[in-house]
């Protein structure tokens, strides 16, 4: 046998970037959200969360003690973990896409735990305790994967800490003392800051944390009946609201409070539109939402929508915001332009997470009073060019993706390389990872960091099965930096973030036409000893016309078994390098596919020529290769 020699064809690569849809508009077709299915889970649920990756969706049955874990692709209850059972009360969910496995943490308001939750076997894994029972637990959680070790932070509300665990291990770091009541948290990571907020409801005061080493930076005074927080994740600000004053308190990226803004009557949950500039609060008391310009801090707009509005989830992808209306039923959804769109949904719906890895997006909504789950979702939304459905329909990628043109190896399989920047301003944040999938599926895989690792420019690296990827037709890529990949959930969930995107683009896996590509020859090769020989016989082309190959195939295998293509779909030659794949008959029985590989050596004298084999049966099983230099004849490849 001769020794494996590099083989491959180049492939050409379209590329549907976010940073080109504002170019694309007018391809982009949007309808409204939908309810497009309901989902029983356990009793009383409140906080809801999602891993974007793998599309699992957690959430917390308070009355029930435990947490139901959807498969966000059904749509249905794949397990119900026990937290502690029905004194347990779980009020906090957040999940690590980035550990392996995948892991949730639960925050039990009365036992005073945090379930650990494993993604891979659906099951509890570890309990954490926040050192208090029987009332004041943890009502607030935060994670930063990205720090070294990831951390794990518990707001527990009846000791007045902040109780801080790494997350992979579960050991306890330390204890950070804050204000009376901490019941909320944000975080920011970003430009070389690490911030963890805690808002104290009963000192109406925020608690600023260094999240790198645990230390308290300033406690900021704020308005009466503190409530819940959110950063923006491109310049670190954190937005407050507090409920009785009526009014939102920022504090700037220098760690000081920057003045107050007067806003609607018992404001509470918050959302950030980074990508817009814009600060969205639900208030509950008068049900509306006011949206607010960060980049001036004045109010831009006043948005009706219904009774008791009491959290919002912002689709950074779509550019739409999800207010949960806790006293009618419904869901109302802000779109980028400020239009607002009603959803009948379960009773008492409370939390609302989004998940920007489906395709499309989905959001899932927690109805506290009739023990379900609505899952809302824009189906007909697509994006009518190239026939691509990027996952990541953002308007503005705050990570910018480039891929090189893949490659296709000897073994048949794809190679793909690229990089990832961080593009956020005026804080850059670093690319905590890259995740790839075909088109098609739907959970997604890590693409491997080749340089850069924990940097805001890192290159990446896939390796596809060329069966499955020429099946799909296309690679779809996205990355996440560490601004995205923080999670808080606070507040009975009515607070908080979830990991998000920063960037996709489409890669497309069509072969170039190469309207000179001639493959010609025939001959012998052993297909293991000198007495079993495959004979093979070729002749293709492209026609002056038509973007199919043309010309025969036949192989005399050695079992006597012979195959004879029926249809040519693709020839390339690179460096006297042929690939031809097509369908054909095997003793006469349709359905089987070939791929024929021929390595042009020179003149047949030389003898230098070899032909590699792989043909698959119906259901796509290889059932036969032979990979080996020619015994005899020639193959002419250019």
């Amino acid at each position: 046998m001769r020794s494996h020699r590099r083989v491959f064809a180049r492939l050409s690569v379209v590329v549907v970037s976010t940073c080109l849809l504002l170019a694309l508009s007018a391809s982009l077709v949007l309808s409204a959200d939908s309810l497009l299915s309901t989902v029983t889970v356990g009793s009383r649920p409140t906080a809801v969360a999602v891993n974007p990756v793998s599309h699992r969706v957690y959430v917390a049955n308070y009355a029930g003690g435990s947490v139901s874990i959807l498969d966000g692709v059904s749509d249905t209850v794949s397990a119900t973990v026990s937290t502690g059972g029905g004194m347990a009360f779980p009020l906090a969910v957040v999940v690590d896409p980035l550990a392996v496995p995948a892991r949730a943490y639960v925050g039990n308001f009365w036992s005073g735990k945090v379930t650990v939750i494993d993604e891979s076997s659906l099951s509890a894994t570890a309990t954490l305790s926040s050192g208090i029972s029987m009332g004041g637990g943890p009502r607030a959680l935060a994670l930063d994967p990205t720090s070294d070790p990831p951390k794990l932070f518990a707001a527990v509300y009846g000791r007045n800490v902040v109780r801080v665990w790494n997350a992979t291990s579960g050991a306890l770091i330390q204890d950070i003392q804050v204000g009376g009541q901490p019941r909320s948290l944000a975080l920011y990571v970003g430009g070389g800051r690490r911030r963890l907020f805690a808002v104290n409801r009963a000192t109406n005061s925020v608690t600023v944390i260094d999240a790198a080493d645990n230390h308290v930076i300033s406690t900021i005074a704020v308005g009466a009946g503190a409530r819940c927080v959110v950063c923006d994740p491109d310049t670190g600000y954190a937005y407050v609201t507090s409920e009785y004053a009526g009014e939102v308190t920022i504090i700037d990226g220098t760690d000081a409070k920057a003045g107050t803004i007067a806003i609607g009557a018992s404001p509470r949950a918050l959302a950030i539109d980074a990508i817009g500039d814009r600060l969205f609060v639900a208030n509950y008391g008068d049900g509306t939402v006011s949206v607010i310009r960060t980049g001036d801090n004045t109010i831009e707009s006043t948005v009706t929508v219904g009774t008791g509005p009491c959290a919002i989830a912002f689709d950074s992808g779509d550019r739409k915001a999800y207010v949960t209306n806790n006293g009618s039923g419904s869901v109302t959804v802000i779109d980028s332009a400020l239009s607002p769109a009603t959803v009948a949904v379960g009773a008492q719906p409370n939390a609302v997470a989004v998940d920007e890895g489906a395709s499309p997006h989905k959001a899932y909504v927690s109805n506290y009073a009739s023990n379900s789950v609505s899952v809302l979702s824009d189906t007909g939304k697509s994006i009518a060019w190239l026939g691509a459905t990027p996952a990541f329909a953002a308007e503005q990628a705050v990570v910018e993706l480039t891929a090189a043109t893949p490659i296709r190896m000897a073994d048949g399989s794809i190679v793909m390389a690229g990089t990832a920047a961080s593009r956020r301003a005026p804080c850059a944040s670093p690319i905590a990872a890259v995740f790839w999938r075909l088109r098609g599926e739907t959970a997604w895989r890590r693409a491997e960091i080749t340089a850069g690792g924990n940097t805001t420019h890192v290159e990446w690296r896939i390796v596809a099965d060329a069966a499955t990827a020429d099946a799909a037709g296309g690679i779809e890529v996205a990355a996440m930096d560490a601004a995205g990949a923080v999670v808080t959930n606070s507040d009975g969930g009515t607070g908080g973030v979830g990991a998000t995107f920063g960037g996709t683009l489409d890669v497309s896996l069509a072969l170039p036409i190469d309207r000179d590509a001639l493959l010609e020859g025939g001959g012998w090769l052993s297909a293991g000893s000198p007495k079993e020989r495959v004979t093979f016989g070729v002749e293709a082309y492209y026609p002056p016309e038509g973007d199919t190959p043309v010309g025969s195939l036949t192989v005399q295998l050695p079992s006597g078994a012979k195959l004879a293509a029926t249809r040519l779909e693709r020839l390339s030659v690179v460096e006297r390098s042929a690939t031809l794949t097509g369908e054909c008959t095997l003793g006469r029985l349709p359905g089987y596919r070939f791929e024929l590989r021929a390595t042009d050596g020179g003149p047949a004298s030389a003898r230098s020529d070899a032909v590699a084999l792989r043909v698959w049966d119906p259901t796509g099983t290889s059932i036969y290769s032979v990979d080996a230099p020619l015994g005899g004849g020639n193959v002419t490849a250019r």
